[in-house]
């Protein structure tokens, strides 16, 4: 794994750039709006990767790995101690050079339909292990996961 924590702001914007660099090589020339969501544990990892084209059709692409691979990188890099890191990502560019990036650290991970089945609960378990929180940062959520594996 990654090192956990403690990545640099500058460290995580150049994961950013390569993240959106890939994401620009794969999809048509017409686009007006990419949108990129991964939803991650410690165990899974789901992405999507949708490109609006300028008639305003919105069309699925199937995303490279890179993109998967930095952002799992990012989201170990982004652990803070106690509160824990993010389960979704959601990154947007908008032509010419805008873009944007979400992170959901207190929202059940957005798998979306890319694994097609909905991961046991100790799936969610192992990742507090590898990213523990404090009490106070463990969502409700979360919290019942946790209380469904333990039984």
């Amino acid at each position: 794994m990654t090192r956990r924590g403690g990545m640099l702001p500058e460290e995580q914007q150049q994961i950013l750039r390569e993240v959106g660099g890939a994401l620009l090589q794969v999809v048509p020339a017409d686009w007006t709006e990419i949108r990129f969501t991964m939803g991650v544990t410690a165990e899974l990892t789901s992405t999507q990767l949708e490109a609006v084209l300028d008639n305003g059709e919105v069309i699925e692409i199937a995303p490279p790995n890179s993109p998967r691979i930095k952002l799992r990188e990012l989201r170990a890099g982004m652990y803070h101690p106690g509160k824990g890191t993010w389960f979704t990502a959601r990154y947007v560019i908008q032509r010419p050079t805008r873009y944007s990036v979400d992170f959901d650290f207190d929202n059940e991970p957005d798998f979306g339909m890319d694994i097609g089945f909905q991961p046991v609960p100790q799936t969610y378990t192992n990742d507090l292990k590898a990213f523990p929180r404090d009490d106070d940062h463990i969502p409700t959520w979360l919290r019942q996961k946790i209380k469904e594996a333990e039984e």
